[in-house]
């Protein structure tokens, strides 16, 4: 069997110890995350976007067991006595895994400063008011062709703004527009937070993976503005102009054949 790191910093015991009893029984653990092949996950949705944001630069493929709630892209592999379901721990042993390549966000930004900075984001990334005002921002949407929303006269009023990947669109893009978008969909959602241009409310959209979108805010200083990805808070940072993209950078996730990963997607599609 291969070797697995699990990093426990958000181990649940009272919801997931016999769970992690059996990993620890039945899978070849290693102490260094550089000595691994593989990274394992246990938790839900989260725990995976914090790990990968955590490990990305590994270049390890990450193998995502439930331990959590929904976890709409963690396997459901193990009970919570502990006991392994159909033939999940052979096909373990055997190394037989298909392997999903996620794409992820590229973020591009410059402070109030004049500070730039740049990372990546697996699940999504966004831009919020940090302070009880408004945010005051304009959008452009850079495409080959046709530009979009690129006059620098229109503004919008909102809470923020988030972009998301298809992985990332079952949290909060989810929570916003009750919708999600199919893995393997090489698109990315955006979805505006109670944002309006010129007192009418921009809806959420599609873009494909060529386009870019960039925000311009207003007024930081005193509509101060954050910048998250994955759920974190770049620190000490006031962003002044956004570029969120579709990366050519992706992450590996292991699924065990049995586990369909869609299913839980095409479930709530359906419901």
């Amino acid at each position: 069997m291969k070797k697995f790191f699990i990093d426990i910093t958000r181990f649940n015991a009272d919801r997931n110890l016999a769970k992690y009893k059996a990993i620890q029984k039945h899978f070849n653990l290693v102490d260094n995350v550089k000595d691994s092949d593989y990274i394992l996950v246990l938790g839900g949705d989260g725990t995976l976007a914090e790990q990968v944001a955590k490990y990305k630069d590994e270049g390890k493929p990450f193998f995502p067991i439930n331990g959590g709630t929904v976890g709409f892209h963690m396997q459901n592999i193990i009970n919570s006595d502990g006991s392994f379901l159909s033939n999940s721990l052979k096909n373990i042993e055997e190394d037989n895994f298909q392997i999903e390549l996620m794409p992820m966000i590229k973020v591009e930004a410059i402070s109030d400063k004049g500070e730039k900075f740049e990372d990546f984001a697996f699940g999504d990334a966004l831009t919020e008011r940090k302070v009880p005002r408004c945010m005051r921002f304009n959008l452009c949407i850079e495409k080959e062709k046709h530009p979009m929303f690129c006059d620098t006269n229109d503004y919008l009023d909102g809470d923020g703004i988030l972009m998301c990947t298809p992985t990332g669109s079952t949290a909060y893009y989810r929570n916003i527009t009750n919708s999600i978008i199919p893995i393997g969909t090489e698109c990315v959602g955006v979805a505006p937070i109670n944002a309006t241009v010129n007192k009418h409310r921009l809806n959420s959209f599609i873009l494909d993976k060529k386009s870019k979108l960039h925000i311009t805010l207003k007024d930081v200083n005193f509509r101060t503005p954050r910048l998250v990805l994955d759920g974190k808070e770049v620190e000490n940072y006031i962003p002044k102009e956004i570029t969120f993209s579709l990366s050519n950078r992706y992450i590996k996730i292991l699924y065990l054949e049995e586990f369909f990963l869609h299913n839980k997607s095409l479930s709530y599609l359906m419901s």
